[in-house]
């Protein structure tokens, strides 16, 4: 789906292409409580941005419909140009540990299939941890985060989406 939209950001028109995939959606749907950050990770580039819930219950892309769109389109280019990117999902709770609301996260494997629909599959708990938690340039061990929950969620009742 395309639309033309004049964009603030640079001061010409821009074609906003959109991604299909209820699931996907549905499923940063379910996990983004307020707001949340995404960062998707493909080769050596990253793409991250913040994720908020409106009043309404619907995702929004950055702090705008407008940006919403620019990083929706942004999102596709970067799903096109990478076979499999890694996506880790910081959502924010009501929770406190030690003054800080406690983030929860989760990781997911995504992919670009037939018709522009986002093929996903969730990280195992000890998957996340070590991408989280690891010096890729170095192979060495992080110290973990405080008030971080690293999140499996196979063990809930909810089918497995891909």
């Amino acid at each position: 789906m395309r639309k033309r939209r004049q964009s603030k950001f640079r001061g010409n028109d821009i074609e906003v292409k959109h991604i299909d995939s209820a699931a996907f959606f549905d499923e940063l749907k379910r996990r983004v409580y307020t707001t949340a950050t995404a960062t998707f990770a493909g080769g050596e580039d990253v793409l991250k941005f913040d994720i908020h819930k409106n009043e309404s219950g619907t995702l929004v892309f950055g702090y705008s419909w407008e940006e919403s769109d620019i990083l929706h389109t942004r999102l596709h280019r970067f799903l096109v140009e990478y076979i499999g990117v890694g996506l880790i999902l910081s959502s924010f709770t009501e929770r406190m540990q030690s003054g800080l609301p406690i983030r929860e996260l989760r990781g997911y494997s995504v992919r670009l299939g037939e018709n522009n629909i986002v093929l996903f599959k969730k990280q195992s708990k000890a998957e996340l941890f070590a991408a989280c938690n690891t010096d890729f340039t170095t192979g060495e061990p992080l110290t973990p985060e405080i008030a971080v929950e690293y999140c499996d969620d196979s063990l809930s009742e909810e089918p497995e989406l891909g």
